[in-house]
């Protein structure tokens, strides 16, 4: 499971709105300035007891692991896949280099075809899942005592 934690900046019926900053690890990587990991993200999270948080708190989300990486092999491998298949049709027609171009990008098309097709089940959309509250300063009980 990928558990991430982000700040809750806004509050609806059953959902809340969370906003996740960069990861630290992005301040040092010199593609931070163009990559998407790298700007602070919205999520809409479903939680039963949206009423019970407040606008700035922190929460912990979590993505189911399996979801996420069938996602992942579907958007990128059946591309790259539909590529290496239209190449070896091709080559085994013995057709002319050109044509064996063509037929690879013939299949990457068919390939990011089939992936929008099916990015679009169920089964296949990562659904986010509020863990739990983490204690800030803000939300913290004052009446704690400092260990000595």
């Amino acid at each position: 499971m990928m558990t991430r934690s982000g700040e809750v900046i806004a509050i609806a019926d059953h959902s809340l709105v969370v906003r996740f900053e960069r990861a630290s690890a992005c301040g040092n990587c010199r593609s931070s300035h163009v990559c998407a990991g790298s700007n602070a993200t919205e999520l809409v999270v479903p939680a039963s007891d949206a009423q019970a948080h407040r606008v700035g708190e922190t929460v912990q989300v979590n993505l189911d692991s399996g979801t996420t990486y069938r996602a992942i092999a579907v958007a990128y491998l059946l591309p790259l896949a539909g590529l290496l298949l239209g190449m070896a049709i091709a080559s085994q027609l013995a057709l002319a280099e050109s044509a064996i171009a063509l037929s690879s990008f013939g299949g990457l098309g068919a390939g990011f075809l089939l992936s929008r097709r099916l990015s679009r089940l169920p089964g296949l959309r990562p659904q986010p899942a509020l863990l739990e509250q983490i204690p800030t300063a803000a939300t913290e009980p004052d009446d704690k005592e400092s260990p000595r």
